[in-house]
C-alpha cells in the first residue's frame, strides 16, 4: 500500500499513536471478553491480558518497519496498525505483513481465551466464598436472619410464592436437620435478594452481611477499581511524557542515535537525525561522548557508506561549532579500523579535511612542506591494506593530532614546590 502521501514526522510521535490505539482497543478486547465476571478488573490475570493486548500494535508496528512494509515515521502507517491491527494478523489487512506474523493471532487469541478462562475461575472461586461466608454469618445470627428474610420479601414479585418454598424447606427438616434446613432457607431468600438491582448494597445496608463481608465480594463498581481501568492508560503516558522532560536530554540523545543507524530510515528523518545529534555534539558538554558513540556505530561492519557520510557530516559541523576538532578528530582515528573500505576512505577523507579546519592550510600542498606524513598524504585505502598498515596509519594520525588535545589537569602532591 502506497503510504507516500502520509506525513513523515518523528517516530516517538507515531509510536505515541500507536500506543493510544492499542490501550483504548485493549481495554475495549479485555472488557468484552470479560463483561460476564464481576469484578474482573481487580484480577491480575486481567491486566495481563490487557497489557499484551496493548504491546501487540507496538510490536506490529516495529516489526513492520524492520521489514520495510512501512516507515515508522508515517502518521497514516501509524493510525492503520494501531486501528486494524487485528486485521492485519488474520491476514486481512491493507498493510504486508510478513507469512511468519499473518498466522500469529489465532495462536494469541488461544492464549487469551487460556487467561479468560483462568479469571472466570478466579471470580467463581471469590463469588463461592462470599456465598458461604454470607450463610454463616446469617445463619449464625438470628437478627441476620430476619433481616435477610425481610429484605427478600420487601423484593420479592410473588411474597406467597417465597413463603410457601420457605414452608418447603422447613416441612424437609426430620431429613436436613437443623443446620441444612437453616442453609437452604437462606439460600433461597438470597436467590430472591439478588435479583433486585443493587442488590449487595441492600445487603450491607440493611445489615444482612457486615463491611468484610461485602468488600470481599468481586466487583468493580469500587471507585480505586474504576479509576484504574480509565487512569492507568493516562497514567503510562504521563510518566511517559514526565520522565522525558527530565531526562530529555539523555533520552533524546539515545533516540537520535537510534535513528542514525537505522537502516531505512527517510530522507526527512536523517534531516532530523544530522540537525538533532549536531546540536548535541556542538555542545562541549557532550562532544566527547557524542563523539565516541557516532564513531563506534561507524566501525559496523554492516554500516552503508552513505549513513557514514551523514555521521561524518554530524561530526564536522559539530566539530567546528564546539570549535574541538582535535577532540572529534581522536575519536575518528580510531573508527578508521572500520573493515569496509569505502568507510575507511571517508574518514581519512574527512580527517584531512578536519586538518585543514585545524591549521587553516592545506595538510598536503603540492609545494613546500607538509604539515601531514608523506604516509598520510598519499594513503589511499584499499582492501589490501594489511592490519600493520592500518594500525600504522592511525599511530600516525595519532600522533599528529595528540599535540593539539587538552592535557587532562593533575593535583599537585602535598609538599609538592610549584
Amino acid at each position: 500500500m502506497d503510504l507516500s502521501f502520509s506525513p513523515d514526522v518523528d517516530a516517538r510521535v507515531c509510536y505515541l499513536l500507536v500506543l493510544l490505539c492499542a490501550l483504548i482497543a485493549a481495554y475495549r478486547q479485555v472488557d468484552r471478553r470479560l463483561a460476564t465476571f464481576p469484578g474482573s478488573w481487580t484480577e491480575s490475570p486481567t491486566w495481563l491480558l490487557y497489557g499484551l493486548y496493548a504491546l501487540v500494535p507496538v510490536g506490529l508496528f516495529w516489526l513492520l518497519d524492520r521489514t520495510g512494509a512501512i516507515n515508522d515515521t508515517s502518521v497514516v502507517a501509524a493510525l492503520l496498525v494501531g486501528v486494524g491491527y487485528e486485521r492485519m494478523l488474520s491476514g486481512q489487512g491493507e498493510l504486508g505483513v510478513p507469512a511468519s506474523l499473518a498466522g500469529l493471532w489465532k495462536p494469541f487469541v488461544a492464549f487469551a481465551d487460556s487467561i479468560s478462562a483462568r479469571v472466570g475461575k478466579r471470580i467463581a472461586d471469590r463469588i463461592f466464598r462470599f456465598d458461604r461466608r454470607l450463610i454463616d454469618e446469617v445463619a449464625a445470627d438470628p437478627q441476620r436472619f430476619e433481616a435477610l428474610k425481610n429484605l427478600a420479601r420487601s423484593l420479592s414479585r410473588d411474597v406467597q410464592a417465597l413463603d410457601r418454598k420457605l414452608d418447603e424447606i422447613g416441612a424437609s427438616h426430620a431429613t436436613l436437620g437443623d443446620r441444612l434446613t437453616l442453609e437452604k432457607q437462606i439460600l433461597a431468600l438470597y436467590a430472591e435478594v439478588t435479583q433486585a438491582p443493587r442488590w449487595l448494597e441492600l445487603l450491607r445496608d440493611s445489615q444482612v452481611i457486615g463491611a468484610a463481608t461485602f468488600k470481599s465480594y468481586p466487583t468493580d463498581s469500587g471507585v480505586g477499581s474504576r479509576v484504574a481501568e480509565i487512569a492507568l492508560p493516562v497514567a503510562c503516558v504521563l510518566v511517559f511524557l514526565v520522565l522525558s522532560g527530565k531526562l530529555v536530554g539523555r533520552i533524546d540523545r539515545e533516540y537520535h542515535l537510534w535513528r542514525l543507524d537505522k537502516v531505512n530510515a527517510t530522507a526527512t528523518d536523517q534531516w532530523r537525525t544530522r540537525e538533532a545529534l549536531t546540536s548535541y555534539v556542538a555542545d562541549p558538554r557532550t562532544t566527547a561522548p557524542l563523539a565516541a558513540r557516532i564513531t563506534e556505530l561507524a566501525r559496523g561492519p554492516a554500516m552503508q557508506p552513505g549513513r557514514v557520510d551523514l555521521m561524518l557530516q554530524v561530526l564536522i559541523a559539530g566539530a567546528k561549532q564546539a570549535r574541538q576538532v582535535p577532540l572529534v578528530a581522536a575519536e575518528i582515528v580510531g573508527a578508521l579500523r572500520a573493515p569496509v573500505v569505502d568507510n575507511r576512505t571517508r574518514m581519512h577523507a574527512a580527517l584531512l579535511h578536519l586538518v585543514q579546519v585545524q591549521l587553516g592550510a592545506a595538510p598536503c600542498p603540492s609545494e613546500g612542506p607538509a604539515p601531514l606524513a608523506k604516509e598520510l598524504c598519499t594513503w589511499k585505502p584499499t582492501d589490501g591494506d594489511s592490519t600493520m598498515d592500518i594500525e600504522d596509519r592511525i599511530d600516525r594520525w595519532t600522533a599528529f593530532w595528540n599535540p593539539f588535545l587538552p592535557r587532562p589537569v593533575t593535583e599537585a602532591r602535598p609538599g609538592a614546590k610549584p
